[in-house]
């Protein structure tokens, strides 16, 4: 068996998120790319992801990573995946990794993005990927705020209550960038925040 990473892009919109549920009719990431292991000849696979995302959220560069007995060069594993995946998902790059590589635990940072799209009507082809927000926003206020929450911080009031001493995140790095009428929130933290960072 060999260890490859590989970083996916997709579409969360008809996803009940990145990690497989227990309900098995409700569709996720991992489980689309475990079946199309399958359909390649790779059965019972378990695909492990950087981070859990929430039903509907989009990725444009999440890492993954599984162990596979394939037989063929790493060129053509990842062109049997994007021939075989739903066109919502995609490889963007695929590579051997080592044996012990987990794309969780060996992750430095996690970057997200959150889109506004302010205008005073709502434009149906931005639905699924940014808020409608009708009301004029102080980018400069946002940029002022955002520059607050860079540091360690203890977000338990943000999540559930009985996640201890992991609900303490730093945030490396939270700016706000508008090109009108896009505003896009931008964190970078060092663990996974993805409740807390849209709470916040």
């Amino acid at each position: 068996m060999t260890r490859y990473r590989a970083t996916v892009a997709y579409d969360g919109t008809g996803y009940h998120g990145f990690q497989r549920q227990a309900a098995e009719h409700e569709p996720t990431v991992q489980g689309e790319v475990e079946r199309a292991l399958a359909k390649m000849g790779q059965p019972d696979i378990t695909v492990t992801g950087s981070g859990r995302t929430d039903a509907g959220v989009h990725a444009t560069g999440q890492v993954i990573a599984f162990s596979a007995d394939w037989r063929h060069g790493v060129d053509d594993l990842q062109c049997a995946l994007n021939a075989t995946l739903p066109a919502d998902i995609a490889v963007l790059d695929l590579h051997e990794a080592a044996p012990d590589f987990h794309p969780r635990f060996d992750a430095v940072s996690r970057e997200y993005v959150y889109t506004i799209y302010n205008a005073p009507v709502r434009h149906p082809l931005k639905r699924m990927y940014a808020l409608h927000v009708a009301e004029p926003l102080d980018v400069a206020g946002m940029n002022a705020a955002a520059a607050v929450l860079v540091g360690e911080h203890d977000l338990a009031a943000f999540g559930k209550s009985d996640r201890g001493p992991g609900d303490v995140r730093r945030i490396l790095r939270a700016l706000v960038r508008a090109e009108p009428p896009l505003i896009q929130v931008e964190l970078e933290a060092t663990a996974s925040c993805t409740g807390w960072c849209a709470a916040l």
